[in-house]
This record gives structure tokens, sequence and C-alpha cells, in this order.
């Protein structure tokens, strides 16, 4: 094997990191999640309405907890605060997310659930992280606790 064969499969790395960047943030998870409108009623987003999460859910799933590291981020005069359910302040605080981030990354899960489970595949944390644009450990937290409120599957009817 000589010396030229060995470099063929070796990455490149003439592109400049702000080329990867943008080749990144071009992704179709990346750019659906920047498509999010978060004022739009979730009644008009799913085509499904067993798909939209169902809120009462924090009453039935007493035990949720959610733990970061740090202090919680004040949110209460955030833009987008009314939108959300009490339950989801507490989450949204806690992992320091903004109520648009946390908005954006409950819609774009459950959207990517719904349509993984049309494809019968499972949703998973990995599959997850590729479909919004937070930190991955904050995606897996929000991934948990999505699953336990049963939002990663249609609804009974």
């Amino acid at each position: 094997m000589t010396a030229a064969a060995v470099t063929q499969n070796q990455p490149s790395f003439s592109s400049s990191s702000e080329q990867r960047h943008i080749k990144k943030a071009k992704t179709d998870a990346a750019m659906a999640y920047d498509g999010v409108d978060i004022v739009v009623p979730d009644s008009e987003v799913f085509d499904d309405p067993l798909w939209i999460p169902d809120m009462n859910a924090f009453e039935t799933q007493t035990n949720l907890r959610v733990v970061w590291k740090g202090s919680p981020l004040a949110i209460d005069h955030m833009p987008h605060y009314d939108l959300l359910h009490p339950g989801e302040v507490v989450i949204a605080s806690t992992l320091r997310l903004t109520p648009e981030q946390y908005l954006k990354c409950r819609r774009s899960l459950v959207l990517a659930a719904q349509d993984f489970d049309r494809m019968d595949l499972a949703f998973r944390k990995s599959d997850a992280q590729k479909c919004v644009r937070i930190d991955v450990n904050k995606t897996s937290t929000l991934w948990s606790i999505f699953s336990r409120l049963g939002w990663f599957k249609p609804r009974s009817a």
C-alpha cells in the first residue's frame, strides 16, 4: 500500500470552519427547527389531533423531575412565556431554555416522533438530537421527559 492510497481516505481539512458550519446549518432537520412557528396553534400544525401534546399528562405524571446544573433561568419576563403550561415552565427554566427554544424543541421533537411512527421506526435519543439546535444533553433530557409524558406516541382515541 502506498502513502498516496492511505491519504486518499483521510478527511479533508481544507475547508474553513465557516463552510462546515454553513453545511451543518443547511441540514433538513436544522432547517425544519429554524422554520418552526411557535405562534401557530398545535391544532393547525398536527394533521392528526391525537399527536398534539396532552398537557393533562402533567397531572397524571406526578413523579417528573428535571435536574440540570446551575440555577434555573428566570423566564417569566421572556416572549412566549404565556404559551407554556406551568409544568413546562419548570422544565424550560430548569434546563435554562428560553420559552421560544423550549416550544420549538417540543414541536420539532413531537413532529419527528410522528414521522418515525409513520415509518414504523423507534424514535431514539440520537434521532432527537439531530432535530433541534440545542445542547445534546438538554435534548436527551427533553426526550426522556416527553417520552414519560407520552408525547412520542398518539393519544388513545
